[in-house]
């Protein structure tokens, strides 16, 4: 799978412009400000249907326009369209593939698979749970269209939810009580169906992880991620679920909050035993957040049976000579690559080593 052309209009500084792609290396060079990260966003809109920062699809839009409208043309077994159009009028994203108006992004994630590579991803090991969380939840989702749904349905359930604390605690009336009894039970059926499946990702991605951790720390260390013990199953989550209900029912009231499920997981990084976000080196957690992205890369690549496209924003700009250099050695195993540069330099060499695109902006 690959991505042969994007053409993007009123897309943030792009007001019309358009990009043929090559197999392989694709180095998207020009001074800050000029969109090249822009043309990644892009990109990863048309995999997953939003930005991959934590922005409205209002925000993007450029200031002289109600709207924008992004293409992309796949090889996918033979040529694949998708398209992403948003009115700021309407404050509706509508998403196409092949000409057909589809209903729910759900449709195109996980079709063309895609793994973004930020200065952003200091915040997995350095950041907050929900950092971790966003990470873990559209990893699955890209392979998992149930672990999605579930997800989705959960959300709602979470909004309902609180809706219900907040009269519950300006009413307190025995109606709503009765209400959060039933929302709490579909809290704990989706929520341990979520946790599970988090679990059964990770036993499946650590060999990942340890493989691409030790490629890049010349296999001196050793990475793992704690989140529950292995032994978990869904009807013990469940049954977790069900007795912290009962402990926290009132508390969750007087503060008008979810206080249980999975949407309060973290995910314990580690090296060597250590958590890392504790006691590891500034070294160690860029090495840990680009071994986390590569091994994400090859276990998607598995278990979808398609090579993802990776996106890479200016990736060598925090690493020192010898992680860099391990990352170029990695992209030699890469199908397709976009990399945002300012580096004319590093562009050039890397192309006469390893063919490639230059695109300049």
């Amino acid at each position: 799978m690959s991505l042969l052309n994007i053409t993007l209009n009123n897309f943030r500084l792009h007001k019309n412009s358009s990009f043929d792609f090559c197999q392989g290396l694709n180095f998207i060079v020009g001074k800050n400000g000029t969109g090249k990260t822009s043309i990644l966003e892009a990109i990863y809109y048309l995999c997953v249907s939003k930005s991959f920062y934590n922005v409205s699809d209002e925000e993007i839009a450029n200031f002289e326009s109600d709207y924008f409208d992004i293409k992309g043309i796949f090889n996918s077994d033979g040529k694949k369209k998708i398209r992403v159009f948003y009115s700021k009028a309407q404050n509706k994203k509508a998403i196409f593939k092949d000409d057909k108006n589809i209903s729910k992004a759900s449709e195109i994630i996980g079709l063309n698979p895609i793994v973004i590579f930020t200065p952003e991803d200091y915040k997995l090991t350095y950041g907050y749970s929900q950092d971790r969380r966003k990470f873990v939840d559209s990893f699955i989702s890209q392979y998992s269209a149930s672990y999605l749904e579930t997800l989705l349905i959960y959300n709602k359930i979470l909004k309902n939810r609180k809706a219900l604390l907040e009269k519950i605690k300006n009413e307190n009336n025995k109606s709503f009580r009765l209400e959060l009894d039933a929302w709490s039970e579909k809290l704990f059926q989706t929520g341990s169906f979520i946790s599970y499946k988090r679990l059964d990702f990770f036993k499946e991605f650590i060999p990942y992880l340890n493989k691409a951790y030790r490629f890049f720390s010349d296999d001196k260390e050793e990475p793992d991620i704690f989140y529950y013990s292995l032994d978990m199953t869904q009807e013990r989550f469940y049954n977790l679920f069900k007795d912290n209900y009962k402990k926290y029912k009132e508390e969750e009231i007087n503060k008008k909050s979810n206080l249980i499920g999975p949407h309060r997981d973290d995910f314990i990084f580690k090296i060597n035993n250590y958590e890392i976000k504790k006691y590891g080196s500034e070294g160690q957690n860029k090495t840990f957040q680009a071994a986390l992205k590569f091994a994400q890369y090859f276990f998607l690549k598995d278990k979808l049976k398609k090579d993802p496209l990776l996106l890479l924003d200016d990736p060598f700009a925090a690493l020192d000579e010898y992680r860099s250099s391990k990352i170029s050695e990695f992209l030699q195993n890469i199908k397709q690559s976009f990399i945002a540069t300012v580096d004319v330099k590093f562009a050039v060499d890397m192309k006469r080593k390893l063919n490639g695109k230059i695109i300049s902006l």
